[in-house]
């Protein structure tokens, strides 16, 4: 059977493979990574995705930084094979996913990479960025989904739905029924939801993450970093509020806040466009800026 991934990563223009690898995380965990490998760069960039999301909608984006690097695109924890049990909130909180960069990065042996987040993988993001200081060249988060005092209607909903099934298997299956029933008239709602609602197991687990990682969120922070920082947000984001890349620059002291009008929640899902382009100079820029001033010494 032909991956479906495979498939739209290999044209003329832009060779690709993406193969999926399992590593294994220090507290025994299997993280799944997506590779793309560009055997003749010596950039890397790391993708992590959104909890409950496949890398599918984000081809554009890594088709984007495939042109010039390796890719390697890092999934949620709650992609796991083993017992419920193992679903507590250290095991799958925001700092839990900021850790399985090191046994990625470890494992492929990078020493440095630009780091990009989407949604709620931009809040793991700066996490990541703050646990493994100089190891990431640029950093981007793209329409994160950070705390805020104005959340859009869409957050309060779903932090509402998430709190009442968090604990509570039975209410997360049915939920899951009635969301899943939304599928038949909705299928852009499937694309981007379709690990969390495969079944009523999956989208417990999806819901028992979603509270780990929100409920730890960027608190106890205390560093400060200087990676180059790019946040990006969309004026017309119905679903992240963009008032909320506010809070990560406390952390960053090199950031770029860029709000853009008319713009909604899916920046890095379509190809060619001016957000796309801007997001992928950034974390260019960045990681060329060793070699640049080697050069001029």
């Amino acid at each position: 059977m032909i991956n479906p991934i495979e498939l739209l990563l290999n044209d003329n223009e832009m060779p690709c493979h993406l193969s999926s690898q399992w590593l294994i995380a220090a507290d025994g965990h299997r993280i799944r990574v997506d590779v793309c490998l560009d055997p003749d760069s010596s950039y890397a960039n790391v993708i992590i995705l959104p909890i409950g999301v496949t890398a599918d909608p984000l081809l554009p984006m890594i088709r984007q930084l495939r042109r010039w690097s390796s890719v390697y695109v890092i999934y949620s924890r709650f992609v796991l094979d083993g017992a419920m049990s193992s679903l507590t909130d250290e095991a799958i909180d925001a700092s839990a996913h900021a850790r399985d960069l090191i046994t990625l990065m470890d494992h492929f042996a990078l020493s440095r990479a630009g780091l990009f987040g989407y949604c709620t993988g931009a809040l793991i993001a700066v996490r990541a960025a703050l646990l493994l200081e100089n190891r990431f060249s640029a950093l981007v988060c793209c329409n994160g989904a950070f705390e805020s005092s104005s959340r859009t209607a869409y957050e309060r909903e779903f932090y509402d739905l998430v709190k009442s099934c968090a604990g509570r298997p039975r209410v997360a299956s049915t939920v899951r029924d009635i969301l899943a029933a939304k599928v038949d008239v909705n299928q852009e709602f499937y694309q981007y939801t379709s690990i969390a609602l495969r079944d009523a197991e999956t989208f417990y687990k999806y819901v028992m993450c979603v509270h780990a990682v929100y409920a730890e969120g960027l608190s106890g922070l205390r560093t400060t970093i200087d990676t180059p920082a790019l946040l990006i947000a969309s004026a017309e984001d119905k679903i992240a509020s963009p008032q909320g890349s506010d809070l990560p620059l406390a952390f960053l002291s090199q950031a770029e806040q860029l709000i853009l009008d008319g713009e909604d929640h899916y920046l890095p899902c379509r190809a060619d466009t001016p957000a796309l382009v801007a997001m992928d100079n950034f974390m260019r820029l960045q990681a060329e800026k060793p070699l640049i001033e080697a050069l001029a010494a």
